[in-house]
Protein backbone atom coordinates (compact mmCIF):
# COMPACT_ATOMS: atom_id res chain seq x y z
CA UNK A 1 0.00 0.00 0.00
CA UNK A 2 1.03 3.66 -0.81
CA UNK A 3 -0.20 5.02 2.59
CA UNK A 4 2.05 2.23 4.48
CA UNK A 5 5.21 3.09 2.61
CA UNK A 6 4.69 7.09 3.12
CA UNK A 7 3.84 6.57 6.57
CA UNK A 8 7.48 3.97 6.94
CA UNK A 9 9.50 6.60 5.25
CA UNK A 10 8.60 9.83 6.68
CA UNK A 11 8.44 8.24 10.15
CA UNK A 12 12.36 6.71 9.70
CA UNK A 13 13.51 10.11 8.50
CA UNK A 14 11.27 12.61 10.25
CA UNK A 15 14.43 14.11 12.30
CA UNK A 16 16.00 15.46 9.31
CA UNK A 17 13.03 17.39 8.46
CA UNK A 18 12.83 18.57 12.70
CA UNK A 19 16.66 19.99 12.27
CA UNK A 20 15.56 21.66 9.34
CA UNK A 21 12.98 23.66 10.99
CA UNK A 22 15.08 23.20 14.05
CA UNK A 23 17.66 25.92 11.93
CA UNK A 24 14.67 28.10 11.11
CA UNK A 25 13.53 28.54 14.43
CA UNK A 26 16.97 29.26 15.93
CA UNK A 27 17.47 32.30 13.96
CA UNK A 28 14.18 33.70 14.92
CA UNK A 29 14.87 33.30 18.54
CA UNK A 30 13.12 35.81 21.14
CA UNK A 31 13.35 35.49 25.38
CA UNK A 32 10.20 37.55 25.32
CA UNK A 33 7.60 35.36 24.31
CA UNK A 34 5.30 38.02 23.11
CA UNK A 35 7.55 38.87 20.36
CA UNK A 36 8.17 35.33 19.41
CA UNK A 37 4.70 34.86 18.65
CA UNK A 38 4.53 37.59 16.85
CA UNK A 39 7.16 36.89 14.79
CA UNK A 40 6.05 33.50 13.79
CA UNK A 41 2.61 35.34 13.13
CA UNK A 42 4.06 37.59 10.78
CA UNK A 43 6.30 34.80 9.34
CA UNK A 44 2.78 32.62 9.01
CA UNK A 45 1.13 35.66 7.57
CA UNK A 46 3.91 36.39 4.44
CA UNK A 47 4.28 32.83 3.53
CA UNK A 48 3.75 32.94 -0.25
CA UNK A 49 4.36 36.95 -0.36
CA UNK A 50 1.18 37.58 -1.79
CA UNK A 51 -1.52 40.12 -0.31
CA UNK A 52 -1.72 44.14 0.28
CA UNK A 53 0.80 45.54 3.20
CA UNK A 54 -1.91 47.55 4.76
CA UNK A 55 -3.99 44.62 5.21
CA UNK A 56 -1.14 42.53 6.85
CA UNK A 57 -0.12 45.60 8.77
CA UNK A 58 -3.86 45.74 10.84
CA UNK A 59 -3.53 41.85 11.23
CA UNK A 60 -0.24 42.11 13.24
CA UNK A 61 -1.74 44.55 14.96
CA UNK A 62 -5.12 43.32 16.22
CA UNK A 63 -3.00 39.92 16.79
CA UNK A 64 -0.81 41.71 19.22
CA UNK A 65 -3.40 43.52 20.80
CA UNK A 66 -4.81 39.76 21.66
CA UNK A 67 -1.33 38.63 23.06
CA UNK A 68 -0.76 41.31 24.92
CA UNK A 69 -3.59 40.38 27.31
CA UNK A 70 -1.82 36.88 28.28
CA UNK A 71 -0.17 36.43 30.95
CA UNK A 72 1.83 33.53 30.35
CA UNK A 73 2.75 31.95 27.76
CA UNK A 74 0.48 28.74 27.96
CA UNK A 75 -2.70 26.91 26.15
CA UNK A 76 -5.40 28.20 28.32
CA UNK A 77 -3.89 32.02 27.98
CA UNK A 78 -3.53 31.89 24.02
CA UNK A 79 -7.65 30.17 24.09
CA UNK A 80 -8.72 32.94 26.37
CA UNK A 81 -7.16 35.82 24.45
CA UNK A 82 -9.01 34.66 21.66
CA UNK A 83 -12.11 33.74 22.99
CA UNK A 84 -11.99 29.90 22.18
CA UNK A 85 -11.87 26.59 23.89
CA UNK A 86 -10.05 24.29 22.35
CA UNK A 87 -7.50 24.14 18.72
CA UNK A 88 -10.13 24.01 16.41
CA UNK A 89 -11.68 27.17 17.83
CA UNK A 90 -8.42 29.09 17.38
CA UNK A 91 -7.79 27.65 14.32
CA UNK A 92 -11.12 29.12 12.91
CA UNK A 93 -10.40 32.34 14.89
CA UNK A 94 -6.78 33.09 13.33
CA UNK A 95 -9.02 32.49 10.22
CA UNK A 96 -10.52 35.60 10.51
CA UNK A 97 -7.56 37.83 10.66
CA UNK A 98 -7.08 39.29 7.08
CA UNK A 99 -5.12 37.71 4.49
CA UNK A 100 -4.18 34.41 7.20
CA UNK A 101 -6.45 31.70 5.67
CA UNK A 102 -6.46 28.04 6.31
CA UNK A 103 -3.22 27.28 5.45
CA UNK A 104 -1.36 30.30 7.03
CA UNK A 105 -3.36 29.31 10.49
CA UNK A 106 -2.40 26.15 10.49
CA UNK A 107 1.31 27.06 9.88
CA UNK A 108 1.41 29.07 12.73
CA UNK A 109 -0.49 26.90 15.22
CA UNK A 110 2.07 24.28 13.63
CA UNK A 111 4.83 26.48 14.35
CA UNK A 112 4.07 27.66 18.08
CA UNK A 113 3.01 23.61 19.24
CA UNK A 114 4.49 21.42 17.29
CA UNK A 115 8.42 21.94 16.64
CA UNK A 116 9.34 25.06 18.73
CA UNK A 117 7.22 23.80 21.78
CA UNK A 118 6.15 27.95 22.50
CA UNK A 119 3.20 27.02 24.18
CA UNK A 120 2.93 25.21 27.41
CA UNK A 121 0.58 23.33 29.41
CA UNK A 122 -1.19 21.96 26.81
CA UNK A 123 -2.69 18.32 26.62
CA UNK A 124 -0.65 15.78 24.92
CA UNK A 125 -3.59 13.85 23.03
CA UNK A 126 -3.42 17.33 21.05
CA UNK A 127 -1.25 16.20 18.48
CA UNK A 128 -4.07 14.26 16.93
CA UNK A 129 -5.48 17.99 16.00
CA UNK A 130 -2.80 19.64 14.33
CA UNK A 131 -3.91 20.50 10.69
CA UNK A 132 -1.41 20.26 7.84
CA UNK A 133 -0.51 23.66 6.02
CA UNK A 134 -1.51 22.77 3.11
CA UNK A 135 -0.05 24.34 0.22
CA UNK A 136 1.29 24.40 -3.38
CA UNK A 137 4.04 22.26 -2.70
CA UNK A 138 2.11 19.60 -0.81
CA UNK A 139 -0.85 19.34 -2.93
CA UNK A 140 1.51 18.98 -6.21
CA UNK A 141 3.55 16.20 -3.96
CA UNK A 142 -0.13 14.16 -2.99
CA UNK A 143 -1.76 14.25 -6.55
CA UNK A 144 1.46 13.03 -8.24
CA UNK A 145 2.35 10.39 -5.43
CA UNK A 146 -1.36 9.06 -5.06
CA UNK A 147 -2.75 9.85 -8.29
CA UNK A 148 -4.99 13.14 -7.79
CA UNK A 149 -6.29 15.98 -8.99
CA UNK A 150 -6.63 18.24 -6.30
CA UNK A 151 -6.67 22.08 -7.10
CA UNK A 152 -3.99 24.03 -5.28
CA UNK A 153 -5.39 26.77 -2.21
CA UNK A 154 -8.74 24.97 -2.43
CA UNK A 155 -10.40 25.03 0.86
CA UNK A 156 -11.94 21.41 -0.71
CA UNK A 157 -8.19 20.67 -0.83
CA UNK A 158 -7.28 21.40 2.40
CA UNK A 159 -10.25 19.39 4.31
CA UNK A 160 -9.35 16.32 1.77
CA UNK A 161 -5.97 16.43 2.64
CA UNK A 162 -5.90 16.70 5.83
CA UNK A 163 -8.65 13.85 6.18
CA UNK A 164 -5.87 11.69 4.18
CA UNK A 165 -3.28 12.88 6.94
CA UNK A 166 -5.30 11.38 9.75
CA UNK A 167 -5.40 8.56 7.93
CA UNK A 168 -1.97 7.93 7.16
CA UNK A 169 -1.16 9.38 10.87
CA UNK A 170 -3.97 9.02 12.95
CA UNK A 171 -2.14 9.83 16.29
CA UNK A 172 0.27 12.90 14.41
CA UNK A 173 -1.76 13.64 11.77
CA UNK A 174 0.47 17.10 10.48
CA UNK A 175 3.92 14.40 9.71
CA UNK A 176 1.77 14.41 6.17
CA UNK A 177 3.27 17.97 6.69
CA UNK A 178 6.72 16.54 6.00
CA UNK A 179 5.57 15.42 2.32
CA UNK A 180 6.35 19.74 1.89
CA UNK A 181 10.45 19.06 2.64
CA UNK A 182 10.52 15.89 1.01
CA UNK A 183 8.50 17.36 -2.44
CA UNK A 184 10.47 20.45 -2.14
CA UNK A 185 14.13 18.95 -1.98
CA UNK A 186 12.56 16.06 -4.87
CA UNK A 187 10.33 17.91 -6.99
CA UNK A 188 7.50 15.65 -8.27
CA UNK A 189 6.49 15.06 -11.99
CA UNK A 190 3.73 17.87 -13.16
CA UNK A 191 1.28 17.40 -15.84
CA UNK A 192 2.82 20.45 -17.45
CA UNK A 193 6.72 19.81 -16.88
CA UNK A 194 9.50 22.02 -16.63
CA UNK A 195 12.58 21.17 -18.40
CA UNK A 196 14.22 23.32 -16.27
CA UNK A 197 13.72 21.43 -12.77
CA UNK A 198 15.71 18.27 -12.36
CA UNK A 199 12.26 15.97 -11.51
CA UNK A 200 12.66 13.48 -8.93
CA UNK A 201 16.44 14.34 -8.53
CA UNK A 202 17.45 15.92 -5.30
CA UNK A 203 17.86 19.65 -5.99
CA UNK A 204 21.13 20.51 -3.94
CA UNK A 205 20.62 24.34 -4.84
CA UNK A 206 17.72 25.02 -3.06
CA UNK A 207 20.17 23.67 -0.33
CA UNK A 208 22.77 26.56 -1.05
CA UNK A 209 20.34 29.64 -1.35
CA UNK A 210 18.32 28.76 2.08
CA UNK A 211 20.03 31.73 3.94
CA UNK A 212 18.74 29.88 7.52
CA UNK A 213 20.22 26.44 6.89
CA UNK A 214 23.38 25.83 8.98
CA UNK A 215 26.69 24.57 7.67
CA UNK A 216 25.92 21.15 9.87
CA UNK A 217 22.43 20.62 8.71
CA UNK A 218 23.46 21.03 4.89
CA UNK A 219 26.26 18.92 5.29
CA UNK A 220 23.95 16.26 7.17
CA UNK A 221 21.41 16.82 4.14
CA UNK A 222 24.05 16.28 1.46
CA UNK A 223 25.32 13.10 2.97
CA UNK A 224 21.70 11.66 2.54
CA UNK A 225 21.09 13.07 -0.59
CA UNK A 226 24.28 11.64 -2.43
CA UNK A 227 22.93 8.04 -0.55
CA UNK A 228 19.01 9.02 -1.87
CA UNK A 229 19.78 10.85 -5.37
CA UNK A 230 16.50 9.81 -6.91
CA UNK A 231 13.26 10.60 -4.98
CA UNK A 232 12.05 8.34 -2.56
CA UNK A 233 8.36 8.26 -4.19
CA UNK A 234 9.61 8.36 -7.36
CA UNK A 235 8.83 4.09 -7.63
CA UNK A 236 4.86 4.49 -6.25
CA UNK A 237 4.04 8.19 -7.87
CA UNK A 238 0.82 8.06 -10.08
CA UNK A 239 0.50 3.89 -9.68
CA UNK A 240 -2.09 2.18 -8.61
CA UNK A 241 -0.50 0.24 -5.80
Amino acid sequence: MKEQKIKQFIQQNHNLVEDYYLCYYNRYKEKDFKEQLRILFVNALSAGGEGKISQKASSIRNFESKINEMNKCTYSELLKVFNASSYPELFEYLKTFKQMGPKKSALFLRDIFYFKNIIKEYPTDLKKQFLVPVDRVITRTVNSIFNKKYIPNSDNTFKDINMLSKIIFPNEPILLEDLWFWGRFYRCKEEKANKDIPYCEFNKDLLYVDKDVTKEYRKKMLEFANNHKDCPFKEICSKQN
